[in-house]
């Protein structure tokens, strides 16, 4: 069974068990009431629905059991039966329903509806025996194991920081143990921890959301996109069920929005310019996502003209934005600082600050995005985000007084090297790191304090994509997991600080934020 079925199947079954939940609960009520019209009313409703939408999926033996159950209940509508004489065989033929979804689920087989349907059959022929049989007959129904629930977002919000809280003692705890030195506090610690991981990876699995609820927002907007833009479009879908943090959900949305609307409108050429270049008539949009150690990669692949990087670099250059001598990558990356090659502007886009928007609002969850581009052949945009946004590994430093927190997914290597290992190259402090001339950034004269140049050096190496950066910083302390905090706002006017967060002796640290520090490094070159 190919994906596009898997998820057909999945929302039918999805319907079809809501179906049979109405119809038992509307059952019991319309027995406690039975001269109630309106319940008869909504389980034919339910009844034909269900019966409809099975058909259509191709179980044809649920659909003919539901239309003998419209005609049982039709019967009862029209008092040639009486609802007391065969409710049990309604229980039980909702009942049998609630097994062949779930025997479908599984990749079993429709299975056969013949007995029940001939049940129904000898009560519409008044068969008095039969009806007999069936005012004692007894309900198949039984308690099923509840295997899902749904909970409200803010109950989700209350459990994760509670367990934030338990973090934060769990350290001052860990903290308390060191300084006591009691064999059982520490061993008491030691179970505490394990508790709270356990506890702390359930809490962030169930705020997974699959990264299919978001692809599904886009098929009728596409649609309609393509439609205005007089095109002819296909939305494909690739890795429905990798999960996300559900508060990653809006930011993902707005900007695959975003994306998709300028494939449609730049990047997919009209029908009749794809086949002059001997394209197939109908263009092409791709979302797919996959998941890389701890990030979740989703890519928006087009396959129309791809981007016009000779008119991006014209206009990069009059902009100041770029040398003559930019190289390709630069060019492509330039789409981001507000560039648009389009003369026309369009309810969908034109203005060019769409994709510097992108950029920055994936950069705020601490993701990244790329863009890959083939004239004539199409555009790739790649967003890689962090599964989750609120408990980070960080190593802690201490400079001066104050202890800092850098994300250990940037971090290269930890290095300790004497003064002598140091050298200036173009009037920038570097030193060999594996034969390449790394640069060096003092912690201390970021944050303005005096320097100091010990005779050993501890430095932080540093990487973003392809760059390193070596950080130097009075002392090595350790690897910590911390829950991140937004920023103070009387720190918000300093760019070095991406957010705050509470060790367990209760001081509050502050997050350095590594691509300003690389920033920092490139405002100096240029000073």
């Amino acid at each position: 069974m190919n994906d596009d079925m898997n998820k057909y199947i999945e929302d039918f079954l999805s319907e079809a068990n809501n179906h049979i939940k109405n119809m038992n609960l509307t059952l019991i009520d319309w027995e406690k009431a039975p001269d109630n019209k309106k319940n008869l009313q909504d389980i034919f409703r339910f009844a034909h629905t269900f019966k409809s939408i099975s058909a259509t999926m191709g179980f044809q033996k649920i659909a003919n059991l539901n239309h003998a159950i419209e005609d049982l209940l039709d019967a009862i509508r029209t008092q040639k039966i009486p609802l007391n004489k065969c409710i049990n065989l309604l229980f039980n033929c909702f009942d049998f329903l609630k097994e062949s979804l779930k025997e479908i689920s599984e990749g079993k087989p429709e299975p056969a509806t013949e007995t029940l349907i001939q049940q129904i059959k000898l009560v519409l022929s008044h068969d008095e025996k039969q009806m007999a049989d069936l005012s004692t007959l007894k309900s198949l129904g039984t308690l099923e194991a509840v295997t899902s629930i749904e909970v409200k977002v803010d109950r989700l919000d209350k459990l994760l920081n509670l367990t934030k809280e338990l973090l934060i003692n769990k350290m001052r705890l860990e903290s308390l143990s060191e300084t006591i030195q009691s064999s059982e506090l520490t061993a008491t610690v030691g179970i505490l921890n394990q508790t709270l991981n356990e506890l702390q990876y359930h809490v962030m699995q169930i705020r997974l959301v699959p990264v299919g609820f978001v692809f599904d927002r886009f098929s009728r907007m596409v649609r309609d996109l393509a439609k205005q833009q007089k095109k002819q479009v296909t939305l494909h879908t690739e890795g429905r069920d990798i999960e996300v943090d559900r508060s990653l959900i809006d930011a993902i949305s707005e900007s695959l929005a975003h994306l998709i609307k300028n494939a449609i409108d730049h990047g997919l050429e009209s029908s009749d310019m794809r086949k002059a270049k001997k394209k197939a008539a109908e263009g092409s949009i791709t979302l797919s996502a996959k998941h890389q150690k701890e990030f979740v990669v989703i890519e928006v692949n087009d396959d129309g003209a791809g981007l016009d990087l000779e008119s991006i670099k014209n206009i990069a250059i009059r902009r100041n934005l770029l040398p003559t001598s930019a190289a390709k990558l630069e060019v492509t990356n330039a789409i981001f600082s507000g560039i648009s090659t389009t003369e026309k502007v369009t309810d969908i886009s034109g203005r060019g600050l769409g994709l510097s928007i992108v950029k920055q609002t994936i950069e705020s969850i601490n993701g990244t995005i790329a863009v890959a581009t083939e004239k004539g052949k199409g555009t790739q945009f790649t967003i890689k985000i962090p599964l989750t946004l609120t408990v980070i590994l960080v190593l802690l430093v201490r400079q001066g007084k104050q202890i800092y927190a850098l994300p250990l997914n940037s971090i290269e290597r930890l290095i300790n090297i004497s003064r002598q290992e140091t050298a200036s190259l173009l009037h920038q402090e570097a030193f060999v790191y594996e034969q390449i001339n790394v640069p060096l950034l003092r912690l201390s004269v970021l944050f303005r304090e005096k320097v100091v140049i010990e005779e050993r050096q501890s430095i932080v190496v540093l990487r973003k994509e392809e760059e390193l950066l070596g950080l130097i910083v009075d002392t090595l302390l350790t690897t910590e997991e911390i829950i991140t905090q937004p920023i103070n706002p009387s720190l918000r006017g300093s760019k070095l600080f991406s957010g705050t967060a509470l060790l367990g002796s209760g001081e509050t640290i502050l997050i350095v934020d590594i691509d300003e520090l690389f920033l920092c490094l490139k405002s100096k070159h240029a000073g």
